[in-house]
């Protein structure tokens, strides 16, 4: 028998899914997400659909559309440590005013420089 594990299926929505029965009506052109109003799809596309994820755990490599994702990852991950989210795009930005131009691989390496011991960073794993 053949299990498949489906990334993230839980947050796969379709016309047909709803909190309170009704369809959703504004589908997204890009994926198979829909939602019951236009500014949730806006905001989606925007934001999230087809976009790398922007935040980034201050403490390790994890990185997610939501800085809400990252905040839990760092309570659960990194338990005695200040929860908070880096914004990639904020400090690309900063570093591109700077005229200092680094890829995002060299960016999370200069931002984990003054990271926690390796045993803090296997708690991630």
């Amino acid at each position: 028998m053949v299990t498949r594990k489906l990334h993230h299926a839980k947050n796969i929505k379709t016309d047909n899914d709803s909190a309170n029965g009704r369809s959703k009506k504004f589908p997204c052109p890009n994926c198979p997400s829909a939602f019951g109003q236009k500014p949730s799809l806006t905001r989606h596309l925007k934001y999230e659909c087809g976009q790398e994820p922007r935040f980034q755990c201050p403490y390790c490599h994890h990185r997610s559309k939501k800085t809400s994702d990252v905040y839990g990852h760092v309570r659960r991950k990194h338990t005695d440590l200040k929860v908070f989210a880096i914004d990639i795009h904020k400090v690309v930005h900063v570093l591109s005013r700077e005229n200092e131009t680094l890829s995002v691989p060299e960016l999370s390496e200069q931002l984990l420089e003054e990271s926690p011991s390796e045993e803090t960073l296997d708690q991630c794993l």
